[in-house]
């Protein structure tokens, strides 16, 4: 053991013990408690870790570990193949660090939990973790809670219902998370027994994105329902989902109102559900008692209405959440509940909306289905 705790070590000296200590492979313990640099306990943690082989559970939380400090912590773990659990709560980590963990993922496939609650890492730092679990499905707990971004929330939902707890629906509502974290969700569905209800309205989805759900509906054999409303599918998007749903037996229900699908896209999707919808007869009902398999089941789309949910200057309104709500494009709303512009009672939860005038415009769930 070395024990230099309790004086004036900085980042600097921390780097240069570690550097004098790199090939050292004897020395289990380094005692940097006290000392000012702000990687310290990554340093030491990393030393024991490396030379000691029966360690399993490392806890780091709230020892102020920053991005320098994460160098230093997966440099030593690149190799290891006894660390499985690894607690970085309420750190210092920003994006650069969040890289070192991610690239970690991409060699090491001991480690199985990893908490990175109450940290600093933005939108990129949560785009390096999603490019890294594409890859790696060791790491089943992933904890990105309470970061800078809410990419980070959405990636700890998602291993949560798919990979941890194995639950029955995910839902993202309002989380913007692009095609490239749908294509991690659609990785995921295929091998998910549990998953049921997949709610995903305004995550800024496209063509792409709607592609990547595409495949993972033709491999599914769990799924119910599906909610892509108010993202950014077209024409090609929905020719996409509608090929899957000649090959999926069990999605019933999916939910494409306030998307960019024109005439041409909608008869893709009319087409199939024509086929589908055979299932109201009585000969059906009695193929499928006897051919379960090879039946598909009745699919409703919620398509209408999309071009009529407009705000007082004709703009298309969006299905937005609380945070996302705002009055003249910049200011949020002050409490989470809004007034329905058509039935002018007081609501909560999701609504259809526009930030173009000085209050805000928005339509509860239930008055824009009336509007169809």
């Amino acid at each position: 053991m070395m024990d230099v705790s309790g004086n004036l070590i900085g980042d600097n000296g921390t780097q240069y013990l570690a550097n004098v200590l790199q090939n050292n492979a004897t020395l289990t313990q380094l005692n940097l408690e006290g000392n000012p640099g702000s990687c310290c306990s990554a340093v030491s943690a990393g030393i024991q870790v490396r030379n000691d082989k029966t360690i399993t559970k490392m806890d780091l939380h709230g020892k102020s570990n920053d991005d320098i400090g994460m160098k230093f912590l997966t440099d030593a773990l690149i190799n290891n193949e006894t660390l499985t659990t690894l607690e970085l709560r309420n750190n210092q980590i920003k994006d650069e660090g969040a890289k070192y963990l991610a690239d970690l993922f991409k060699i090491n496939r001991t480690l199985a939990t990893l908490d990175l609650r109450g940290n600093q890492i933005g939108d990129q730092g949560a785009q390096y973790f999603i490019d890294a679990l594409k890859t790696n499905t060791n790491l089943r707990y992933l904890n990105l809670e309470t970061n800078k971004s809410r990419f980070c929330a959405a990636i700890t939902k998602i291993h949560e219902s798919l990979l941890w707890k194995h639950q029955p629906h995910l839902y993202l509502d309002c989380h913007g998370i692009g095609d490239s974290v749908i294509e991690y969700i659609s990785l995921l569905i295929p091998a998910s027994e549990e998953i049921r209800h997949i709610r995903l309205p305004s995550n800024k989805i496209s063509d792409t994105g709607a592609q990547y759900l595409a495949t993972a509906i033709k491999q599914s054999t769990t799924i119910i329902d599906l909610d892509l409303r108010s993202n950014d599918i077209g024409d090609e998007g929905a020719y996409h989902l509608a090929d899957a749903l000649k090959y999926n037996q069990t999605l019933s229900t999916l939910k494409l109102r306030g998307n960019k699908i024109g005439p041409i896209g909608k008869q893709y999707l009319e087409d199939v559900q024509q086929i589908r919808t055979m299932g109201h007869s009585f000969f059906f009902y009695f193929l499928k008692t006897i051919f379960n398999n090879f039946i598909q089941t009745p699919i409703e789309f919620d398509l209408s209405g999309a071009i009529k949910l407009l705000c007082p200057q004709d703009h298309h309104l969006k299905l937005c959440d609380y945070e996302q709500r705002k009055r003249n494009n910049t200011h949020q709303y002050p409490v989470s509940e809004y007034g329905c512009d058509t039935c002018l009672r007081g609501c909560r939860g999701l609504s259809w909306h526009c930030s173009c005038t000085s209050r805000g415009f928005d339509i509860c769930e239930t008055c824009s289905n009336r509007q169809n």
